[in-house]
């Protein structure tokens, strides 16, 4: 059996261990200069009151441009256009993809790949992508037009053709 003792040392060891881990926080220090005085009342009557200067307006915000693609996306997008014109549309779709894991903010490549998907004669994908592209298109009309087109056509040919005429007739005129 462990002693009387033993158990009080080891007592003794612990509390000496948790004391040694206890860390001394000095208090904060203050700052016991006075602070400055308020600066003087100026009493003297203001001269004639002038009204404030009117800021002219700003420029309206440009238009933001396409985004510039890189040599690769370039080249994707040329392998493309030729799978197209062999009538590989599902190569073509690949290529486009590629460049999307590449650049995928770029609203040209979510229209390209949503026009290929209509090619392939898939318009519900189509459309999906389109209606992304809208999405991402911002402020930009010409990329909103061109998405709303896309999805007139896809609806059409799922056979919506009321809906996609109502849709051309609104995005045909629209001059954004």
């Amino acid at each position: 059996m462990i002693g009387v003792a033993s158990v009080r040392v080891a007592i003794v060891l612990v509390s000496l261990a948790l004391a040694g881990c206890a860390a001394y926080v000095p208090p904060p220090v203050t700052d016991r200069t006075p602070a400055p005085p308020p600066p003087p009342i100026d009493e003297t009557p203001a001269p004639e009151a002038l009204p404030p200067p009117v800021a002219p307006a700003p420029p309206p915000a440009p238009e933001p441009e396409p985004p510039r693609q890189d040599p690769a996306t370039l080249a994707l997008l040329g392998q493309s256009q030729r799978a197209v014109e062999a009538g590989n549309v599902d190569e073509a779709i690949a290529y486009v993809e590629r460049a999307l894991r590449m650049n995928g903010q770029d609203v040209e490549l979510w229209l390209r790949l949503a026009e290929l998907q209509l090619l392939a004669a898939r318009p519900a994908n189509a459309e999906q992508l389109a209606q992304r592209a809208i999405v991402m298109a911002g402020s930009r009309a010409d990329w909103q037009r061109r998405g709303w087109l896309i999805v007139a056509d896809a609806r059409e040919a799922r056979g919506d053709r009321e809906e996609a005429e109502r849709i051309r007739f609104q995005w045909r005129s629209y001059r954004g």
